[in-house]
């Protein structure tokens, strides 16, 4: 004879075994964009084997495959992939960091934002890599001044940002922190800052795909070691499948951090994410 609570139980046991919302999402994110790279990369080999692309400067997937399954094995690929990675992470917390505290204080504050915002205006619109050359006059070609080349804009856009998330709160919310007894410190910490997450994030994600541009560009220009500059070396001496083994990690890179950087977002604005989950976009 059955249990009564036996229905209820296998009921349980059977939602248990279903997947949830999140992981469906999740499994669709990833396997409709895999879905796709590999569509691309068949397509690929078929029209270098059929004669419709020169293998001389489009190599079939296979042999880059097995370019960079021997750039693995010798060491080299987690070399210059490595060198990439650290150089983006120390340029990218160069800007983040006085970035963030310049833009808050040029949102919050009106004679700051008098006294910086003309001179972040003006440096704005110039590319990183325009300002390698007044680099190089103080710090030679040295690694630091591949930092802090690869700092400038995105350092200048995180500024931008970070006023205008500010400058964007509503007034009814700051009112509301202040009726509460949240007053300076305790205002920025509880009120201004987490209202303020989310466009600044929208800064931090920009300003990290920018610098991952300059880093690049830059290593292209004047370094030996990095994926910029083994992608520049390996045309150079035409080495076409290295080439492209350079291309397809830099961008696999740049998937990396960018999803790393909304992890992190996730972990720090859980509301943000439930928000998302009931608009159907997570």
């Amino acid at each position: 004879m059955s249990e009564p609570n036996a229905p209820v139980s296998r009921a349980r046991q059977w939602s248990s075994m279903v997947p949830s919302r999140v992981t469906w999402l999740f499994s669709r994110e990833l396997t409709i964009p895999l879905a796709t790279s590999l569509v691309v990369l068949a397509a690929w080999e078929a029209l270098v084997h059929a004669g419709f692309l020169r293998a001389a400067f489009f190599p079939p997937p296979t042999n880059i495959a097995s370019t960079l399954f021997g750039l693995a094995v010798s060491g080299e690929l987690w070399l210059h992939a490595g060198t990439t990675l650290g150089r983006l992470i120390v340029s990218f917390l160069m800007a983040l960091i006085p970035g963030t505290a310049l833009g808050l204080a040029m949102g919050w504050w009106i004679g700051m934002r008098l006294t910086a915002d003309p001179l972040v205006r003006l440096l704005f619109p110039i590319p990183s890599i325009a300002f390698f050359p007044v680099v190089i006059f103080y710090l030679g070609l040295s690694e630091w001044g591949l930092l802090l080349t690869a700092a400038i804009t995105p350092f200048l856009l995180i500024a931008v940002q970070s006023a205008a998330a500010v400058e964007s709160l509503e007034r009814t919310l700051l009112e509301a922190g202040r009726n509460y007894g949240a007053r300076g410190r305790r205002l920025f910490l509880r009120v201004i800052l987490p209202a303020a997450l989310p466009r600044l994030f929208i800064g931090y994600r920009l300003a990290l795909g920018v610098g991952f541009i300059v880093t690049v560009a830059v290593e292209m220009v004047a370094a030996k070691h990095g994926l910029g500059g083994f992608l520049w070396h390996s045309w150079q001496i035409l080495r076409i499948e290295e080439m492209y083994v350079g291309l397809m990690l830099i961008g696999l890179l740049g998937i990396l951090v960018t999803y790393g950087l909304e992890a992190l977002a996730d972990r720090m604005m859980p509301w943000q994410v439930d928000l998302l989950r009931l608009k159907g976009q997570r």
